[in-house]
């Protein structure tokens, strides 16, 4: 009977922690965004969006975006490089839990995110404005993320049915394919982005609270022994190599929907191997003992 009593004490406790029943809203300050962005021919950058005051946008209330400065990985692309400065602005409607986006290119506001989507509702607004057809990014499932100490809902989407890659929306947080980028639905060859983590008051919260995520300032955001980590053969046939020239520290590797598949930790020229993984795109994050952060793309097409 003890034992009993202390299992529905711990059940309880869970599922006080893990309801997803509350809302949590957009932040108004201190919010850091970092993405990494891979597009055409080879092109990769890191950047972070940050909120940067307030503005007043049709007799509303708007929270303003900006990109400090990029991270230019890789070069080798013809494409536009992003840019720095203003993104625009955010404005939302707490009760009817829908976010809205000013772009600096347009003369009105766009629905940005809408948290009230349900499984099978088709993905509309700002985001999907790309798409060759609004059904190329339907809700397949939702479920609930641990953000800091409680847990959000999480809208998994997908794309196109050829694509190795998934994106999700989390609320509060937005997309983890972009803030506001547009998702290229079946449209080949357009960048695509992912969400490396997320923090409010300087304090991470995504993908977990052991990681730092910083500013992207200047070309110092990575350690010496963070910039000179590989990862061999990428594109691979399942199985992967990680080798570094000093310690390389905490090693999470997540699929497309940011589902786990792999979390340990590394020493000096340290080597592992994943086998008989799935064809598609994984994102490698690597975290030093001072928990700075690098993001690596990895391709599997056994």
């Amino acid at each position: 009977m003890e034992k009993l009593i202390i299992l529905v004490v711990t059940f309880c406790a869970f599922s006080a922690k893990s309801q997803t029943s509350v809302y949590h809203p957009f932040p108004d300050s201190g919010a850091v965004w970092n993405f990494q962005r891979y597009y055409c021919f080879g092109g990769d950058e890191s950047y972070s969006i940050t909120i940067l005051g307030d503005t007043v946008l049709k007799n509303r209330i708007y929270h303003k975006l900006s990109t400090p400065y990029v991270n230019v990985i890789s070069s080798s692309s013809p494409c536009t490089p992003k840019r720095t400065g203003y993104l625009g602005a955010i404005c939302e409607d707490t009760l009817a839990k829908q976010v809205y986006y000013f772009s600096p290119t347009d003369s009105s506001e766009q629905l940005l995110y809408n948290f009230n989507l349900q499984r099978g509702d088709t993905v509309r607004g700002f985001i999907t404005r790309l798409s060759t057809l609004h059904e190329d990014n339907i809700v397949q499932s939702i479920d609930s993320i641990l953000i800091g100490d409680t847990y959000r809902k999480r809208w998994n989407i997908v794309t196109c049915w050829y694509r190795p890659y998934r994106y999700s929306i989390i609320e509060g947080i937005g997309s983890t394919h972009g803030l506001f980028e547009h998702n290229p639905g079946c449209i080949a060859d357009l960048p695509y982005y992912i969400l490396t983590c997320y923090s409010e008051a300087g304090m991470s919260l995504y993908p977990s609270i052991s990681s730092n995520c910083q500013l992207i300032t200047s070309l110092d955001i990575l350690p010496t022994s963070q910039q000179n980590i590989t990862v061999f053969p990428n594109p691979s046939n399942g199985s992967f190599s990680v080798r570094g020239e000093k310690s390389i520290g905490k090693v999470h590797l997540v699929d497309m929907l940011g589902q786990t598949i792999l979390h340990t930790e590394l020493k000096n020229e340290s080597e592992i191997y994943i086998n008989n993984i799935d064809a598609g795109v994984y994102f490698l994050t690597i975290t030093d003992k001072n928990k700075l952060s690098k993001c690596i793309r990895i391709v599997s097409c056994p």
